[in-house]
């Protein structure tokens, strides 16, 4: 199996527009209109109207709202190296576009969880590694007025706190999370034909779990929200 490294951040339900309206500055052109035009549409149903492409449309029959997205970050040594999306790339702005990054939006009664996890091993690698997609995806945290990042490199029952303090914490378990949610998107990706398609008390199960998950999160981080 491949690396599936993540970006997670947590906030208040409250904040889901200005979470959503803090990622747009750092997506291509295409995935920034595309949310732009669905982030009238509320909270829960943000993801449910935004415009889809074929595998995304597939992955949403099954039960799964991921979308992927290209995001822009600042280039440094790793991205260079690394090449991204010559197409999309921002050269005036020597930005370099970097894709598919999973992007999920969880909605629970009181927090918010957006994850941003990497397609490939060598996409996780170089999350990992690159400074300029910390430093990208923590101004993120700090002008959706997040509680938490973290960064995920599927380390056994931990996770780091990237902000607002960097720490090495624990990842809650047994909550949060059903069977299927916890599955890697490019796994999904790979068994997609064989997925079972979610009841809508599944998804409200797991509405209700992302409250819990977030609130052990945020616990284990020692961050109390406003």
């Amino acid at each position: 199996m491949g690396l599936d490294y993540s970006y997670e951040l947590i906030a208040l339900r409250g904040r889901t527009k200005q979470l959503v309206s803090a990622l747009l500055t750092h997506l291509v052109p295409k995935d920034h209109d595309r949310l732009l035009a669905a982030l009238g549409s509320g909270d829960e149903k943000l993801l449910q109207t935004v415009q889809r492409d074929d595998l995304e449309s597939m992955l949403f029959e099954k039960g799964y709202d991921s979308l992927c997205l290209a995001f822009l970050f600042p280039s440094d040594d790793h991205l260079k190296e690394y090449g991204g999306i010559e197409e999309f790339a921002d050269i005036e702005g020597n930005r370099v576009a970097v894709g598919c990054v999973w992007g999920s939006l969880e909605v629970g009664n009181n927090y918010i969880r957006f994850t941003a996890t990497a397609a490939t091993s060598s996409m996780s690698r170089l999350f990992e590694k690159s400074p300029s997609i910390r430093k990208t995806l923590t101004q993120i945290a700090k002008d959706a007025a997040a509680d938490l990042l973290i960064f995920d490199d599927e380390s056994d029952g931990n996770v780091l706190a990237v902000w607002p303090s960097e720490q090495q914490i624990k990842r809650p378990r047994g909550i949060g999370m059903s069977a299927e949610n916890t599955q890697s998107l490019a796994e999904l990706v790979r068994q997609m034909e064989k997925l079972p398609v979610e009841s809508e008390k599944s998804k409200l199960d797991i509405k209700i779990d992302i409250d819990r998950y977030c609130a052990e999160q945020l616990a284990m981080a020692g961050t109390r929200t406003a």
